[in-house]
């Protein structure tokens, strides 16, 4: 996946999450303010935050794990610096010189 394909996917996230966050809160707001006589508005409220919890937390956690699928398939690079440097060959050469 290039880099700018990455940045349109969280740019749709990020919008997203705005989207709904935006969406439950005025769902909350207008129902403690012009319906507080009825018990459906302490459940809309109630639930509300769970549901805030539960986007946030798939934003987060989402975002973790789409990372480390990543991070996972892409090819494995060797940079200079660590080039030669495994255990295995440290052993290897102990062994040659005993």
């Amino acid at each position: 996946m290039d880099n700018s394909t990455d940045n349109r996917n969280w740019k749709f996230r990020r919008r997203y999450l705005i989207v709904v966050t935006g969406f439950t809160m005025a769902l909350m707001g207008y129902s403690v303010i012009f319906r507080p006589e009825f018990t459906v508005s302490e459940t809309v409220v109630s639930m509300g935050f769970v549901g805030l919890i539960g986007y946030v937390g798939s934003y987060v956690f989402g975002a973790v794990w789409d990372h480390n699928n990543i991070r996972a398939n892409a090819p494995a690079q060797r940079t200079p610096s660590n080039a030669g440097n495994s255990p295995v060959a440290d052993v290897s050469r102990d062994m040659d010189q005993a």
